[in-house]
């Protein structure tokens, strides 16, 4: 698969970790929480694209490089629609998500 092989390989581009993340991040589910719209991950809609074997088994192999890059800490915020998606606020929950898939911790 293109974005496994070339838009998400560590080995072509450091920065390709990034593209990984963001990729999750922009493919986020919509709930209401209260009165706001928030936004949560969700295997479901991360797998529309990616199959789920091979996100799996990438988080397998790059999941702790990804985690150790502390991609979080930085400032960086996505604009969805009518809400803001920030690294520090949701990555935790998006490795959460698939730390549970791959059953690591």
């Amino acid at each position: 698969m293109y974005l496994f092989n070339y838009c998400f390989n560590p080995q072509i581009s450091s920065d390709n970790y990034r593209h990984f993340i963001d990729y999750l991040r922009i493919n986020l589910s919509s709930t209401m929480g209260g009165y706001s719209l928030e936004y949560q991950p969700n295997i479901n809609d991360f797998t529309k694209v990616l199959e789920k074997d091979r996100l799996t088994s990438y988080w397998m192999g790059n999941g702790h490089a990804i985690k150790s890059n502390k991609i979080e800490e930085e400032n960086k915020k996505i604009y969805i629609s009518n809400y803001t998606v920030s690294y520090a606020d949701d990555l935790v929950k998006i490795y959460t998500a698939l730390d549970e898939i791959t059953g690591q911790k």
